[in-house]
């Protein structure tokens, strides 16, 4: 079955394409040749194009282009071929010298010979789903200035650029194992150019009359080259590493050769070292001088940063190229923002009965904006709510932390509350008279005492220390007490308390209830 649609129509031009199947922004607002306005389509091969239109989307129902499909269409400027386009034909773009931009998408596996011979092209991103560039493909595109080629490309076949006399800047993926004889032939404007490592033979007069070119950087991994490979190149100097089979080739065949350097030796400085924090990506410039002579990124050396974004040591990994080798590191700091300190108002400490009703701590921002929280030491004596409300819960020491959190421009703040909580008021039952000049006193037991302390004496303020004695009762569980050798005719008064032993800096301590009212008994 064959589909034959005509259409034309006209179109502003599209700017020039350099990454793998990116088309320009400007194509979305642009009219361009509907998907099937000028195709002959049949079983999924486009056969022919016979519209007229500038810019030209392959339709995504097309998984072939045939040969001569576009040969010489004289209104064609720009093309996008998806990646559901698999194969190219030969000369399908034959002769298209209006055609400056081409789209070839992640996807295309296969394209023919002399594909885009004598075309307009101005720079091309070869995708890696083309393993092989065939033969001729880019032959005489005296237009074409640029090539890049995305991983996975292996091999460039025989005069794929050849006659490409403004190529100047070629990018050879690192996975090419091969590139075949006249590839770059006559590529007149090419100063500079550097074979990946991977790449093991390179084929006759690759590089013929190509005679501007100065260096080619070729990695150890070369190990064939044809005949004359560089062939009426007359400016040109070879580099590799010293040693290895490209110096001998080289030697062989009276080309100069330059020694591949190790980047490491070289000068690195990188400035600013230091950076505040900002949650932004930094790359700081890098300046790397071997003597006198300072390298250019890209053609020299390839920069890569590593943990550059949060606080702390930021890497710079320097990886040699052309005639330097091997790979370098230098470090920067980013720093936390300098911060302001915040204050707080607040009360040191609080003394506390249990029993007591809650209170509010009134902790206080005094300088800042941090939010506030609390946290105690010891929720068994006291516990705090996110308010600084606090309830007494037990006897004993808790340390009540407040903390002011950090903010965009205050560093973060604590400060630590002591809240010791003592037993409450002990009650005493009336005392009990015993033969013997002996008095019994009994008490309410408190569970969370450690323990008691007994107070007698026949001053009834227990201010003389002549006649006033304390009796101390280290069991919780005991709540009676026999006190002997009273003298005869003499009122003695009696008082209780309790107390909780805690811990302070690894001391013992004894915080003390109150005393219980007094009484009295006349022995």
């Amino acid at each position: 079955m064959l589909i034959l649609l005509m259409s034309t129509v006209l179109l502003i031009p599209a700017p020039a394409v350099s990454a793998v199947g990116q088309k320009p922004a400007e194509w979305e607002n642009q009219e361009r040749a509907a998907n099937t306005d000028g195709f002959e389509i049949e079983n999924g091969v486009l056969k022919k194009y016979t519209g007229k239109a500038e810019h030209v989307e392959i339709p995504g129902t097309v998984t072939s282009i045939g040969d001569l499909a576009f040969s010489e269409c004289e209104n064609l400027k720009s093309v996008v071929i998806p990646g559901t386009v698999k194969s190219i034909g030969n000369s399908a773009f034959y002769g298209c010298e209006t055609l400056t931009d081409v789209v070839l998408s992640e996807g295309v596996e296969s394209i023919g010979s002399f594909v885009f011979y004598a075309s307009g092209i101005k720079s091309v991103a070869i995708p890696g789903s083309l393993k092989k560039v065939t033969d001729s493909a880019f032959m005489a595109c005296k237009s074409l200035k640029r090539v890049t080629m995305a991983k996975g490309v292996k091999e460039l076949g025989s005069a794929v650029f050849n006659g490409c006399s403004s190529l100047e800047d070629v990018e050879i993926a690192e996975t090419v194992t091969v590139i075949g004889s006249k590839a770059f032939s006559s590529c007149t404007s090419l100063k500079s150019i550097t074979i990946p490592k991977g790449v093991r033979t390179i084929g006759n007069i690759a590089f013929q009359m190509c005679t501007n070119l100065t260096s080619v950087f070729i990695p150890e991994t070369v190990t064939e080259m044809g005949n004359d490979v560089f062939k009426n190149c007359s400016k040109l100097t070879v580099y590799g590493k010293k040693g290895s089979y490209i110096e001998s080739w080289a030697e062989k065949n009276k080309i100069p050769f330059g020694n591949v350097k190790n980047i490491s030796g070289c000068k690195i400085t990188v400035n600013p070292d230091s950076y505040i924090f900002d949650g932004k990506e930094k790359t700081p410039e890098v300046t790397i001088k071997d003597g006198s002579e300072t390298l250019k990124e890209k053609t020299d050396y390839m920069l890569e940063y590593r943990n550059n974004i949060n606080p702390g040591t930021a890497r710079v990994i320097v990886t040699g190229k052309g005639k330097y080798t091997g790979t370098a590191e230098e470090t920067f700091t980013i720093k936390e923002k300098d911060k302001k300190y915040q204050t707080l108002d607040y009360r040191k400490s609080y003394d506390k009965t249990y029993g007591d009703k809650d209170f509010k701590l009134n902790v206080k921002v005094k300088r800042g904006d941090g939010s506030l929280t609390y946290k105690s030491s010891d929720k068994k004596v006291v516990t705090v709510d996110s308010k600084g409300k606090v309830a007494v819960r037990g006897t004993g020491i808790a340390i009540i932390t407040v903390k002011a959190k950090e903010t965009e421009n205050y560093s973060a703040k604590s400060v630590k509350i002591t809240v010791k909580v003592k037993p409450a008021k002990e009650s005493i039952k009336p005392l009990n008279v015993q033969n013997g000049k002996k008095l019994k006193v009994t008490w309410k037991k408190d569970k969370r005492a450690t323990g008691y302390e007994i107070q007698y004496s026949t001053d009834s303020k227990f201010k003389d220390k002549k006649v006033t004695e304390s009796i101390s009762v280290k069991n919780k569980n005991i709540t009676s007490k026999t006190i002997s050798k009273l003298k005869e005719g003499r009122k003695y008064y009696v008082r209780v308390r309790s107390y909780k032993t805690v811990k302070v800096n690894g001391k013992s301590q004894k915080l003390y209830g109150k005393w219980s009212d007094r009484k009295s008994a006349k022995i």
